[in-house]
Formats: structure tokens, C-alpha cells, sequence
């Protein structure tokens, strides 16, 4: 069921990330101290939205696993705050139709994408198999 709220009163935040780095393998981080490199989680938003009036906010992945997808979908369940999750998943996995609809259950899932631009095949989007996937989202 998706949460409905007055127009008026909601302020979103279309973008964030959360991520616990002893849980996951953030690839993309620099190594050693950076202030980039250590866990974000609601508690560490929660303040800085209340402070800029936002009410709801939009959870994006950080990491290409189904791992971090299921983590943040869990995260999202227990904080108001997030209205939504944007996910990736394996559109070229041959289960990839069970794979969607699992994560259709969630109720907080509201898109699923695929970093095109850092992927080192250039021909993913023309694959069949990446093809046959992306239908299958748009079902």
C-alpha cells in the first residue's frame, strides 16, 4: 500500500544514501580515514532533516548487491523518515524474474537501476540478456 500525505506539508530529500562498511564492500570508497569512510545511518540524517524541514526522503543504493538492496529495504521499513528505496539488481541474472518480484513485495521499493555509466561492459545496454531483463522491470 503506498503512504499518501498533503502536498503542502512534505518536503523530500530525492536522494541519499545509507551504508554500514563492516556489513558491505563500498568499492568506490578512498581507503584509509576519510570522512566518507564510516557508517551512514538514519540516526546520523534523522537530525539534519528535522533542522532543514524535511518530512520524507528518497534511499538510494550504494552498492551493487542484492545484499545492500535487502539492507536498505529493512532500513527503510524501520524509519518513517524514508518514503522510498531505489535498488539495484542483476538484470542480466536468469532468475532476475523471481529476483523482481521479491522485491515488489516491499512495499517501501519504488525503482531499481543499474549504473550504467561505471559499468565496463559499453555494450550492456544492447546485451539480450540485459534486453530480456529490462522488460522485465517494465512489467
Amino acid at each position: 500500500m503506498v503512504e499518501t500525505w498533503p502536498v503542502s506539508n512534505v518536503i523530500v530529500d530525492s536522494r541519499h544514501h545509507f551504508w554500514h562498511i563492516s556489513k558491505m564492500n563500498y568499492f568506490w570508497m578512498p581507503t584509509g580515514e576519510s570522512i566518507v569512510r564510516r557508517n551512514y545511518l538514519p540516526s546520523d540524517l534523522a537530525s539534519n532533516l528535522e533542522a532543514a524541514g524535511v518530512t520524507r526522503t528518497v534511499l538510494v543504493q550504494a552498492n551493487q548487491t542484492q545484499e545492500e538492496a535487502k539492507f536498505l529495504l529493512d532500513l527503510a521499513d524501520a524509519v518513517e523518515f524514508v518514503a522510498g528505496v531505489v535498488v539495484w539488481a542483476d538484470l542480466q541474472a536468469s532468475d532476475i524474474g523471481h529476483v523482481l518480484d521479491e522485491l515488489l513485495r516491499r512495499d517501501k521499493l519504488v525503482g531499481v537501476r543499474h549504473e550504467v555509466e561505471d559499468n565496463p561492459d559499453d555494450d550492456w545496454l544492447i546485451r539480450d540478456s540485459s534486453m530480456r531483463g529490462l522488460r522485465m522491470l517494465a512489467e
